[in-house]
């Protein structure tokens, strides 16, 4: 924020290591004094690899006319960009928690039915449902909801590994 109001916001970078900064003017809204919003930097063509450091900063000028505009900049700041095996063992340990969770689901499936059919046994012998078995049949229906809930999320989160898989294959190529 700005007395004066924003005249311009430029963010700067370098891969580190690089002789000078680039920068790219950040758009604001004319005459604003204060700014609370997000801005998609798209580093395509920075040519980032999996391991670079990029160094950046972010620079304000505001509309100062009687002494010269005022200029503001923030710390240095690194980007690191993590490397293949950083990337591929994120997604083992994702793909190993989601295992555990299937796993999970499974044996709460196995556990609703096994207790599903012995419910049915024990109505078929006993020739009726009273209200404690009509109680927890409605209860085992809820569980498998649930599960069926649980199986749909499973399935969303391998779908989301799976296209970062496909995103870093084709970041090695």
């Amino acid at each position: 924020s700005d007395d004066y109001g924003l005249a311009g916001l430029t963010v700067a970078w370098r891969k580190e290591g690089a002789p000078r900064f680039e920068s790219a003017n950040i758009p604001l809204p004319a005459g604003a004094a204060l700014v609370e919003d997000s801005w998609t930097w798209s580093m395509e063509d920075m040519r980032i690899m999996p391991g670079d450091r990029v160094e950046w900063y972010l620079e304000a000028s505001d509309n100062n006319t009687a002494t010269g505009p005022g200029v503001t900049r923030t710390q240095v700041m690194v980007l690191v960009v993590p490397s293949l095996s950083e990337l591929y063992a994120q997604t083992r340990v994702r793909e190993r928690e989601q295992r555990e969770g299937m796993d999970e689901i499974m044996e709460e499936g196995r556990e609703i039915r096994e207790r599903l059919e012995e419910l049915s046994e024990d109505v078929r012998a006993r020739g009726e449902m009273d209200w404690s078995r009509r109680s927890e049949g409605r209860r085992l229906i809820e569980k498998h909801e649930e599960l069926r809930e649980k199986i749909g999320e499973a399935a969303d989160r391998l779908g989301e590994t799976l296209d970062e898989l496909e995103s870093n294959r084709m970041t090695s190529m």
